[in-house]
């Protein structure tokens, strides 16, 4: 499995929406920069707190010109619900396969990584709220985040080193402000 570094082409993968239709990924950054979060699987009690962040920064990110995906293990109709607790703006695609979780060189974790103590605090919080369920995926895959500039090039890669290891939102703010000053979308 090849890494994906800043600088470096964005993987352009193919991937189904909640709906079934085929997408692919630079069809999101062709217009605007573009934010990809890749998820643990749902049901995740760290699955639960990332969304919570993201929800609470979507207007953020789209204010300074970005656009917000989330990519899931899925399955559809578990990923389908996603869609109505963001803003229509945000897309939720599903990749079964883990085609695109591999293309980015997001690895699976091992018993230390997905429940060591590093993972404890986060965990029990979502516990403690109700953001967790039945798990839906492969529960060894972590997650990630990538921006990605209007040229298909990496700006901001963050690979989850454990379950709790979420991307820096204000990291991902400072390079879009640097693509879309003023949140007008970059020149080509």
């Amino acid at each position: 499995m090849e890494s994906v570094d800043v600088g470096g082409q964005a993987p352009d993968v193919l991937l189904r929406d909640t709906q079934g239709r085929g997408v692919r990924l630079s069809a999101f950054w062709a217009d605007r920069p573009t934010v990809i979060f890749f998820l643990r699987h749902l049901g995740c009690p760290c699955t639960g707190e990332q969304l919570e962040a993201i929800r609470r920064d979507v207007p953020r990110l789209e204010a300074a010109g970005g656009r917000v995906v989330l990519i899931t293990l899925g399955p559809a109709e578990r990923a389908a619900p996603l869609c109505s607790s963001f803003p229509p703006s945000v897309v939720v695609l599903v990749d079964l396969e883990q085609q695109a979780y591999g293309a980015y060189g997001l690895v699976r974790g091992g018993l230390w990584q997905l429940a060591g103590p590093q993972v404890w605090p986060t965990a029990l919080k979502a516990i403690l709220q109700g953001r967790v369920s039945r798990p839906a995926g492969d529960v060894r895959q972590l997650a990630g985040a990538f921006l990605i500039d209007r040229q298909g090039r990496v700006r901001y890669a963050h690979r989850a080193s454990h379950s709790a290891d979420f991307p820096d939102h204000d990291a991902i703010l400072t390079r879009l402000n640097e693509l879309c000053p003023a949140g007008f979308p970059e020149s080509s």
